[in-house]
């Protein structure tokens, strides 16, 4: 069942859902779509920066990168 935005808020308010809960959904579900393109992006921006490593540098150059890589986010882990 749906609930019309002049119907009573369900959360019990006394008022009505377009001036209660409504825009509580709205903004909740606002949030998920940004944070969902927002990973989707990290996600293209990552694997775009590994095809250019990838061809860009040789084996050994990608292993120095990787273990260097490695090295710094470790030592971010305690600051």
């Amino acid at each position: 069942m749906s609930i019309g935005w002049n119907d009573p808020c369900p959360c019990g308010s006394r008022k009505k859902y377009k001036k209660c809960c409504m825009n509580k959904q709205q903004n909740h579900e606002i949030k998920r779509v940004r944070q969902r393109r927002f990973f989707g992006q990290k996600y293209e921006l990552s694997q775009m920066v590994q095809r250019f490593l990838d061809e860009s540098l040789s084996y050994n150059e990608q292993a120095v990168a990787r273990r260097t890589f490695y090295q710094k986010i470790e030592g971010m882990k305690y600051l």
